[in-house]
């Protein structure tokens, strides 16, 4: 998995410890070092009396461990809620800690105080090294730590993140739907948990559809987390003196890992009932105290053996039925595990990653002229063959760092991250559409919210059909590198698209005529045109059929979905050679056993549709409608209703 992951700041890990050994000495990080800078930057820490000290020097016999994370005097809510739900999912971990760096007290040599990790950093694996000295204050960490003295992984995994970030103080204000991306390598998402109930189903039917959802994605690594906040907690390091809990100990603006899911039957073995419960992690040493809490009523007067089912590892951890999971919580915090590996016995998800930049002509924006939007924007076609698919899609800024800092910091040039208001916007466009969008009649089917923050994302499951995603800034004229990432659960076609119309190639232009016009088409319908017949028996009669249109003009052609039903609202685009006299030929086919018979067809030049097409100048639509002839040249009683558009100047297709 990280064959292709690049070394931060060209620190190479096995390099360094080899020259450790090789000087029989421990290894102390230049780029990171020891001091308030790595703190606060600003230096608001200088005051603070801290003292570095490495694992062995805080217990006598340290280990990486594997338990969960707690929060220290000055830690992060956030990070301390990433890591806690990191340690729920085992193949995550270790795809952040790399083996075998644990203490190993048969051969002490090999000790020599450095450790490296892994973090996904602007769509790229990072390997980050650090030296093991930690800030304490009375021998005691004061940044996240382990729920064990004697394990350090969340100690040693911060401080790792604070180097890749910048420092300690950056990363307190880093969303943990950011925390978890860089952990886990994917996406993440805010479900508000009010959304998730239907009036068209029961209460109980929503939440085992609930429970069920959180087995399956447990199945995939998948990491929620749990808060009671309308928005995100991104830092809490000191004056937390008024914590406000729910009557049953739920934390206000609390972060709460699900670590596992359990249906309990607590019926016979003929008559079943089943309880769903979920095991959550509280952020502090208060839990909940409501049923199948470890001291309730139902918690006793379980038999022995739910009792040791339901049995925690840690006084931080405390069962939940989803019915108060609902009552308590307001927003669930998903992080979906991309797992693209094909070898996966797991769900398989495909990826797709852009990287590119906003500047010069590639900076349009989203709020201001809808041209500059379309045209002056970065563009990707997506298309989507099977309406089942899920699409995630991300979109990532680089940060950009302002002000001086110390050169002990990784960041020479700035201090903390600054972000612009990003987001993207899909447009369902042409099914042939090969080419930079132009026209300005293009509407968003979906759009992601536009916030300044690192990244933002969206879930989206669209129909079949052709679809153009424009990443950009909310406001125009802005610089800055960025991401794209798309996942989806089955295969399809993304790719970015630059070419502005197409032209032919040099070797070729003394033998094929230039591209002189465009003409883009909707195929609307089958329709019945009232007043000339009276058999509407005959539209009904295909409406049951599975049809397509074939579109054919200048040797081009191009066929619309295959589906149920006469209505299709599908354009295609056509670059003419000779629009003087181009025609437009359709056909309407309906699929049977053998393949695909005839229904109807029919065709129209169209200087008859435009008028003489020698003197347009500018664009110009037109609706109409093509009486279907069947294959014995009889006509139907149903027409194909179609749209026009007509173009002298390619660049506004």
């Amino acid at each position: 998995m990280f064959s292709d992951f690049k070394n931060f700041r060209y620190q190479s890990f096995k390099q360094l410890k080899n020259d450790c050994v090789k000087a029989d000495n421990l290894f102390n990080d230049g780029l990171f070092g020891a001091d308030h800078l790595c703190l606060d930057i600003n230096g608001t820490m200088q005051n603070r009396i801290l003292q570095w000290l490495r694992p062995k020097d805080i217990y006598p016999d340290p280990r990486l461990g594997i338990g969960g994370a707690t929060k220290g005097k000055f830690s992060s809510s956030a990070v301390v809620a990433a890591l806690s739900a990191v340690s729920t999912r085992l193949p995550v971990k270790e795809q952040i800690l790399p083996k075998d760096q644990e203490w190993n007290s048969e051969k002490p040599h090999l000790y020599r105080g450095i450790f490296h990790f892994h973090f996904h950093y602007f769509g790229q694996w990072t390997d980050v090294v650090i030296d093991d000295r930690l800030p304490t204050q009375k021998h005691k960490l004061v940044y996240t730590k382990a729920e064990h003295e004697n394990e350090f992984w969340p100690s040693l995994v911060e401080k790792a993140y604070a180097k890749l970030h910048g420092g300690y103080n950056v990363i307190e204000r880093i969303p943990v739907t950011d925390i978890l991306s860089d952990l886990t390598g994917g996406v993440s998402e805010v479900l508000d948990l009010g959304n998730m109930t239907s009036s068209d189903t029961s209460a109980a039917e929503e939440w085992v559809g609930f429970f069920d959802m959180v087995e399956e994605a447990h199945g995939n690594n998948t990491i929620f987390i749990a808060t009671k906040s309308a928005g995100e907690v991104v830092q809490s390091t000191e004056g937390e003196e008024d914590k406000i809990f729910s009557e049953r100990g739920i934390l206000e603006n609390g972060l709460y890992p699900i670590a596992e899911s359990k249906k309990l039957n607590v019926g016979t073995m003929f008559k079943r009932d089943y309880i769903y419960l979920l095991k959550l992690v509280s952020p502090v040493e208060e839990i909940f105290t409501g049923p199948y809490s470890d001291d309730s009523v139902q918690m006793a007067s379980l038999p022995d053996q739910a009792k040791k089912e339901l049995k925690t590892t840690s006084p931080r951890q405390f069962w939940i039925t989803v019915a108060d999971f609902f009552e308590e919580f307001s927003h669930l915090i998903v992080n979906h595990v991309i797992n693209t590996s094909f070898l996966a016995l797991n769900k398989t998800w495909r990826k797709e990653q852009f990287r590119s930049w906003w500047g010069d002509d590639r900076a349009g924006g989203f709020n201001g002229d809808k041209g500059m939007f379309i045209r002056c924007n970065h563009q990707y076609l997506m298309t989507i063959t099977d309406d089942e698919v899920v699409v995630l899609i991300e979109l990532t800024q680089k940060p950009q760092y302002t002000g001086a800092v110390s050169s002990s910091n990784p960041f020479d040039d700035g201090s903390m991250p600054a972000f612009k208001k990003i987001g993207f916007a899909i447009l369902e466009i042409e099914a042939n559409r090969e080419y930079r969008l132009h026209r300005t009649h293009y509407e968003p089917v979906q759009t992601s919210e536009f916030i300044c923050t690192r990244s933002v994302s969206l879930r989206v499951n669209l129909p079949t059909g052709r679809y153009c995603v424009i990443p950009c800034t909310y406001d125009g004229s802005s610089s800055g590198e960025f991401v794209l990432r798309f996942f989806t659960t089955k295969t399809i076609d993304v790719r970015q698209v630059v070419e502005e119309m197409p032209s032919r190639h040099w070797l070729l232009k003394c033998f094929l005529k230039p591209y002189l016009a465009g003409v883009s088409f909707t195929v609307r319908g089958l329709q019945m045109i009232e007043g000339i017949l009276d058999n509407p028996e005959a539209l009904d009669s295909l409406a049951e059929q599975e049809l397509y249109v074939q579109l054919e003009c200048e040797k081009s052609t191009h066929m619309t979905s295959q589906k149920y039903g006469v209505t299709w609202n599908e354009q295609f685009t056509v670059y003419l050679v000779s629009p003087v006299t181009a025609a437009l030929s359709v056909k309407v086919f309906k699929k049977n056993m053998i393949g695909s018979s005839m229904v109807g067809c029919s065709s129209i030049q169209l200087p008859e549709l435009f008028g003489s097409v020698k003197t347009i100048d500018d664009t110009r639509d037109k609706e109409f409608n093509m009486r279907l002839k069947d294959k014995h040249g009889l006509n139907l009683e149903i027409h194909l209703r179609m749209t026009a558009s007509f173009f002298t100047d390619l660049m506004e297709i």
